[in-house]
């Protein structure tokens, strides 16, 4: 009988430390303050030959650790925001699709790395302090291929859509 009892503890126990995590997804994630870079942003000039568009995310994550010390365990909870971006680059006859990546906040900035077969990209975007509705994207392209190409920077401003 006390073996039924120590197994229905257990299951009591794991019942418990699941409803935890499942309880803190919801009621944390909300903390995440969204960075005002975040949203669908077009090159302003419309015959741009570089990049044409830049989409920007946040994923708030909750990151909940158990601490176990004897026979008790507690839950901590934090959250974690995650960036993103996706860019698009002028081709023809439609734009060329770079891929979403992670990257992170510095300061003011976000950034953001591709590492492309055939160049590096450090990709920066910054909100204008004047305005919500214009983005700053500086890409500093190095080309890691023997097309001997030159390295370039390309300093734009993106509107909000």
């Amino acid at each position: 009988m006390s073996a039924f009892i120590k197994s229905g503890r257990l299951l009591f126990s794991v019942v418990l430390l699941l409803g935890g995590f499942l309880y803190s997804s919801v009621s944390f994630a909300g903390l995440c303050i969204v960075p005002k870079e975040v949203g669908t942003w077009v090159n302003s000039d419309p015959n741009t030959n570089g990049v044409t568009k830049v989409v920007i995310e946040m994923v708030c994550q909750d990151t909940p650790k158990v601490i176990c010390n004897g026979g008790v365990c507690t839950i901590i909870n934090s959250v974690t925001p995650r960036y993103y971006v996706k860019v698009w680059g002028k081709c023809h006859p439609t734009d060329c699709y770079w891929g979403r990546i992670e990257g992170s906040r510095t300061g003011t900035w976000q950034y953001f790395f591709y590492n492309q077969s055939f160049a590096t990209r450090d990709v920066w975007a910054q909100i204008w302090s004047g305005s919500d509705a214009w983005l700053r994207v500086v890409i500093d392209t190095h080309f890691t291929d023997s097309s001997g190409r030159a390295d370039y920077r390309i300093d734009n401003w993106f509107r909000r859509l």
